[in-house]
């Protein structure tokens, strides 16, 4: 079907329980764009991906690590570039650029001025704050009206 698809981090005996750290990294090559899948993907995960060749990470596509926050560190958005990005996050934390350190992550990507520059992300939101008890399918069910869990 003309995708191919790289793996570029697995699992590490060095993520030493940093269970975000243990995301897989992927990057798909479809037609003539890349998109970077980061995934969960931490500090700690974040500076072992740095050693990549930049070359084998540049990507048109990227989806923000650990929703957006808290994840990757800065020089891995530098080397990777992109020119659409992704966040899997709710829009009650991307609204506030406070909460989670999103603002920050956002800042690393456009700079100070990242409102005049929204029409290059992507917010995948689903619903509108976490459940009483996110270990619950039941719970969650109850956040959105309309969302589908399985």
């Amino acid at each position: 079907d003309g995708v191919r698809i790289d793996v570029h981090k697995t699992w590490s005996i060095e993520d030493k329980g940093a269970s975000n750290n243990e995301s897989i990294v992927l990057r798909f090559h479809i037609g003539d764009k890349t998109v970077l899948f980061l995934n969960d993907l931490g500090t700690e995960g974040s500076m072992r991906y740095e050693q990549m060749p930049i070359a084998n990470v540049k990507s048109d596509i990227i989806q923000t690590a650990h929703h957006g926050q808290a994840g990757v560190r800065e020089p891995v958005y530098r080397m990777v570039g992109g020119s659409v990005f992704l966040w899997p996050t709710p829009d009650w934390v991307w609204e506030d650029p406070k909460t989670y350190q999103i603002g920050e992550t956002r800042t690393w990507i456009e700079g100070e001025d990242f409102q005049e520059k929204r029409e290059r992300h992507i917010v995948a939101c689903l619903y509108d704050a976490y459940p009483e008890d996110p270990t619950k399918v039941t719970c969650w069910r109850q956040v959105k009206d309309g969302m589908r869990v399985f």
